[in-house]
């Protein structure tokens, strides 16, 4: 309010400064501070400033995906979606011994990749997704662990955010931001860590100095050196607790709808006969009843109106919001498919795989590539992984690739129609088919192949061969199935 009279007092003496800052405000209206915009705070243009809010969000977060049944439904949905139970390694270096060898010892660390013993490495795959959804992000310190050295020596201890712990002095120009230690010039050069697991349980100060060469901090930074991740449900937070006060709310009307109750209204002295414990003057309901009411008295019945016409357009409009932000359509986050047709499900369905890739590709660019890139390096310099003699440069023994759970269709006839065109004019291959379903080509034409042959020796023809004549009539099936 002062900015402004001090403004018009400005440009009563200044006329040529008021113009033009009339035609910076017409040019810049995102900027206005009006009446209705007033109350907008500006945001901080610092992509740490908000740390001291994160506990709380990271709280609010947690609280909301284990107590609410629609966060709790989304997240689990897009887990089961990103990585399922887990990925399957591919090795892909020019030496087939080596590649059957390394996804063989890989299949047996995975089952001790747990610091703790917790986790098989899959879970741990899903810790690391659920906790870019309620924390923001997750540490992954790499540990030496003797007790693998059948397979590789080292282990995988997941840190949540809260283990962070600020620390006092370290004796050097460094700074420790919220327990995390950066140099002179912004980049983080180690992690300070309380030592005990659950400070709740074991209460101490006791903190340890990670170096950041031994830790994998994977989290969804949106900004240029920022250091804590925010949890991607915070648009989510604030419209899933107040819908659940909602519907609590709703459920509590409901409850007082169900119970039928009436109000005798009077407009004179009470009469008639008298309750003696009580002394009023009381009315029972029975089927079929005529009751005479006494002079000066009306019945009015207890009739709440709720929930209203408009209750379940709203709770949609609600859900609609929160699915929108986390990459689930109306129905993917409801489980109401009473509005859905084909084509909607099929164009809700490639939205959520676009929403999907992304997060695939960063699990695998930042964690799960220098978590294997680890696992060839130790096999390697341990022998375990030595192919008819020594190996030297391990650098060169690490080509891989990584199959995530496949992805179903609606129809499933159509697309593997469109998917067998596609084979034959060559614009894709049978490994990218078997990744996109979650399997691995080579397992898979290896189990086709036994297959085959059993069946050759039991004189039963395999279908591959019906097709290769051309008497597979694709119109003719559809028919078929209509008619089953």
């Amino acid at each position: 309010m002062i900015g402004r009279v001090l403004e018009n007092v400005i440009g009563f003496f200044f006329p040529e400064w008021r113009a033009k800052r009339e035609i910076l405000k017409r040019s810049l209206k995102a900027a206005d501070r009006g009446r209705l915009t007033d109350s907008w705070q500006r945001w901080s243009s610092s992509p740490n400033a908000i740390l001291g809010e994160l506990s709380t969000v990271r709280s609010r977060a947690n609280w909301l995906y284990e107590n609410n049944c629609w966060v709790r439904a989304a997240v689990d949905l897009l887990l089961a979606r990103i990585v399922g139970a887990g990925t399957t390694l591919q090795a892909q270096t020019q030496n087939p011994a080596f590649n059957d060898k390394a996804e063989k010892l890989w299949k047996e660390w995975c089952f001790s990749a747990d610091y703790y013993r917790q986790f098989h490495f899959g879970d741990i795959e899903r810790l690391a997704i659920l906790k870019l959804f309620t924390d923001g992000g997750v540490f992954f310190h790499i540990v030496t662990d003797a007790d693998n050295r059948s397979t590789a020596p080292f282990s995988i201890e997941v840190l949540e955010y809260g283990r962070l712990a600020p620390a006092g002095e370290i004796g050097t120009k460094n700074r420790v931001i919220n327990g995390i230690e950066v140099d002179e010039n912004g980049r983080i050069v180690a992690y300070h860590f309380y030592k005990s697991v659950d400070t709740y349980i074991e209460p101490t100060l006791e903190v340890e100095r990670v170096p950041a060469g031994d830790v994998i901090h994977f989290s969804p930074f949106r900004r240029p050196g920022q250091l804590l991740g925010i949890p991607l449900l915070a648009p989510v937070i604030p419209y899933a607790y107040h819908l659940e006060d909602l519907i609590e709310a709703e459920l509590i009307n409901a409850k007082v709808s169900a119970s039928f109750g009436i109000v005798i209204k009077k407009t004179g002295a009470p009469s008639g006969v008298l309750n003696p414990e009580t002394g009023r003057r009381e009315l029972e309901i029975a089927p079929g009843m005529i009751a005479e009411l006494n002079p000066g008295e009306d019945i009015a019945v207890i009739d709440p109106k709720r929930p209203g016409s408009t209750f379940d357009d709203f709770v949609k409009l609600i859900l609609r919001g929160m699915g929108r932000s986390i990459g689930l359509s109306y129905e993917q986050i409801s489980g109401d498919k009473s509005e859905v047709n084909y084509s909607s499900a099929r164009h809700s369905e490639l939205e959520l795989r676009d929403y999907i890739l992304p997060f695939r590709k960063a699990l695998e660019r930042y964690f799960l590539r220098p978590v294997y890139t680890e696992f060839i390096k130790n096999t390697i310099s341990l022998g375990n992984l030595n192919i008819m003699g020594a190996i030297k440069n391990w650098e060169n023994w690490t080509p891989h690739r990584w199959i995530f759970k496949g992805f179903d269709w609606v129809d499933p006839l159509k697309e593997a129609q469109a998917k067998r065109l596609e084979l034959l004019m060559g614009l894709t291959s049978l490994a990218d088919e078997a990744a996109a379903k979650g399997k691995d080509w080579k397992e898979l034409a290896d189990q086709r192949a036994k297959e085959i042959s059993y069946l050759k020796e039991l004189g039963i023809e395999d279908i591959s061969e019906t097709l290769a004549r051309g008497e597979y009539d694709s119109k003719a099936e559809q028919e078929g199935i209509r008619a089953r």
